[in-house]
């Protein structure tokens, strides 16, 4: 938005509306976290980590360099550029979000082989998922 502003009052409230952005650190997490075993959940969130120390060195070296290069044609290059990469990161999180069922079918089919191995069932994990999604048969998950 702060990319289309003419007056320095409408960069204010464009730049106002930035504190949103904070939260979708705690929203990614959340998500991510229900699609991984409970055992996976630290390393889920230690490839978080890594990816926020190093994503902001990388970034700002681009958006730099974008700014620069394109200064006197367009200096508002660079916020697009990171408008483009917000979106990609908000496509991918809803992509994840309309897959979690195909996660929660393939953990199930994992539990159940685990259970079979250990020759106990839990039914009350295989009607958890069950009432919440459809499961194909024959392991495929489309």
């Amino acid at each position: 938005m702060s990319a289309f502003s003419v007056k320095l009052w409408q960069f204010y409230a464009a730049t106002g509306l930035q504190f949103l952005h904070v939260a979708k650190y705690g929203l990614c997490r959340s998500l991510l976290s229900k699609c991984v075993h409970k055992e996976e959940t630290g390393k889920m969130y230690s490839v978080f980590s890594i990816l926020a120390a190093i994503v902001p060195m990388i970034s700002n070296g681009v958006v730099r360099t974008v700014y620069n290069l394109t200064l006197d044609s367009f200096p508002a290059a660079e916020i697009f550029v990171t408008a483009g990469v917000l979106l990609l990161a908000g496509g991918l999180n809803f992509l994840i979000y309309t897959q979690k069922w195909r996660i929660d079918a393939f953990i199930l089919d994992e539990e159940l082989k685990e259970d079979e191995n250990n020759n106990e069932l839990k039914p009350e994990i295989i009607d958890e998922v069950l009432e919440e999604n459809i499961i194909i048969e024959g392991n495929t998950y489309l």
